[in-house]
């Protein structure tokens, strides 16, 4: 992946998350934390987090999330998040 290249796909990535609840952004941030000290830990926090979101009036991200769409954004394919950058 050239360097300009990395830039789109940052900027897309970037609009793709910032569309996201400030709710679910905390959660995650919170199951990320936990994976520091132990992945186990981190798996239950998400679970967790996941649980108290779904319970929220932000609801419909879950099922926006699960069709990988969220407020109107193209998902990204998966192939587009494992890409090579090319050093040169």
């Amino acid at each position: 992946m050239l360097a300009f290249e990395l830039d789109d796909f940052v900027e897309r990535l970037a609009t793709r998350i910032a569309s996201f609840p400030i709710t679910a952004i905390q959660s995650v941030k919170l199951a990320g934390d936990a994976a520091q000290d132990d992945p186990r830990e981190a798996l239950l926090e998400e679970a967790h987090q996941f649980n108290l979101l779904r319970g929220t009036s932000e609801l419909h991200l879950v099922g926006a999330t699960f069709n990988g769409v969220a407020a109107g954004v193209e998902p990204l394919p998966c192939s587009s998040m494992f890409v090579r950058i090319d050093p040169g």
